[in-house]
């Protein structure tokens, strides 16, 4: 008896373990080396934003707006958790200066702007977001995206 009673209790702490770890925000905490996560190249001319968390009530995939909830009201930026920052040109995520984004979640296609775009080994997409709203894009380990190009009116 002890022992099922003991088994009952262990299932459900991996159960509500489960729940834990699923209802948490994708973030940079557990990843402290280059190439450890998800990673973005800028390859503009111009500052592109990333985020180093993702919640999945801003969607599984996507999320339009210029604000994602994770990086907070205000918005935190900088090189720290849970927080947004702007990649310069030619940089990038996994380099030294941006290590709080060794695994970054999200990158932000501007609104009003075309954005030609390429996933690690796919051809060139262009996300097209004239006459729309900013849109934030889930990156998932180990994906890497290259921001080849932004035009805007």
């Amino acid at each position: 008896m002890i022992k099922g009673t003991l088994r009952a209790v262990l299932i459900s702490a991996l159960v509500m373990a489960g729940l834990a770890i699923t209802t948490r925000p994708a973030a940079a905490g557990g990843c402290g080396s280059p190439g450890c996560g998800g990673e973005v190249s800028n390859n503009t001319s111009r500052y592109i934003q990333i985020a180093n968390c993702w919640y999945e009530s801003d969607g599984y995939w996507y999320q339009e707006g210029d604000h994602l909830s994770c990086t907070g009201a205000p918005v935190r930026i900088g090189n720290v958790p849970d927080a947004r920052i702007g990649l310069a040109p030619g940089d990038w995520s996994s380099e030294g200066q941006y290590s709080a984004y060794y695994d970054t979640d999200a990158v932000k296609f501007p609104g009003g702007c075309r954005t030609t775009y390429h996933w690690w080994g796919t051809l060139q997409s262009v996300e097209d977001r004239r006459n729309k709203p900013a849109l934030w894009v889930r990156i998932f380990d180990p994906e890497h995206i290259y921001i080849d190009n932004i035009t805007c009116p």
